[in-house]
């Protein structure tokens, strides 16, 4: 086995000839059943997280709490039937 890192629209690499099979992050699978690819096996789960330095969160308290509220005020996410927060 060899491991290719590429990059870009990965789903095209077994229709090129590049891989057998792919290993990516998506989010609801439209774009790998556009491209004729089906899932085979979950690797794992995933989620996004907001990392502030400390620093950083004593010089810019008020921007970075900005943020915070406006990313609180999206409400949970929903991907692929599951919420997030």
């Amino acid at each position: 086995m060899e491991i290719v890192p590429l990059a870009g629209s990965i789903e095209l690499a077994p229709a090129m000839g590049l891989a057998e099979r792919i290993v990516d992050l998506v989010d609801s699978g439209r774009t790998l059943r556009e491209n004729g690819l089906v899932e085979v096996e979950e690797i794992l789960r995933s989620s996004a997280r907001l990392v502030v330095n400390r620093a950083s969160l004593k010089t810019r308290y008020g921007a970075i709490q900005a943020l915070i509220e406006s990313l609180r005020s999206q409400g949970p996410v929903r991907r692929g039937g599951t919420a997030c927060a």
